[in-house]
């Protein structure tokens, strides 16, 4: 008898596994709309839900806001995104 391979198992075991964030790629539970460690939607109709969405828009200024610092980010782009907040 020949030994299965990893497709094989894959195709019989019908995919289950655990879910992970998009991000950071750390194991999320599949009940939570955002990920534990680094904030990040892992529903795909997280962004739609008003009362969920909060996190999700306060994110996107959040990370807006740490580029404005980084040194990474070019002057224009820094300035940039310094307007768009305000």
């Amino acid at each position: 008898m020949e030994p299965e391979s990893v497709e094989s198992r894959e195709i019989k075991g019908g995919g289950e596994g655990m879910p992970v964030c998009p991000r950071c790629f750390q194991p999320v539970d599949p009940v939570n709309y955002y990920c534990p460690n680094c904030a990040e939607t892992t529903g795909q109709l997280t962004p739609f839900i008003p009362f969920v969405n909060i996190p999700w828009a306060a994110n996107f200024w959040g990370r807006m806001w740490r580029q404005v610092w980084s040194s990474d980010v070019s002057v224009p782009g820094r300035i940039f995104r310094l307007l768009m907040i305000i």
